[in-house]
C-alpha cells in the first residue's frame, strides 16, 4: 500500500491535488483500515 502512495504522490501535480485530495484521503483511509482489519485477523487465527 506504501509503495503505491508513494508513487502516486509523486506523479501528482498541485492541481491534481487539489481536486483529487477527497478521494485520495478516501482512499488511504481504506487502505489504512484494510491494514488494521488484516492485522485483527492474523490475531484472531494466532489465538
Amino acid at each position: 500500500c506504501n509503495n503505491y502512495w508513494r508513487r502516486k504522490q509523486g506523479r501528482q501535480f498541485n492541481l491534481l491535488n487539489l481536486t483529487l485530495s477527497k478521494t485520495n484521503n478516501f482512499l488511504f483511509q481504506f487502505c489504512i483500515s484494510n491494514k488494521y482489519i488484516n492485522l485483527r485477523i492474523k490475531s484472531r487465527i494466532y489465538k
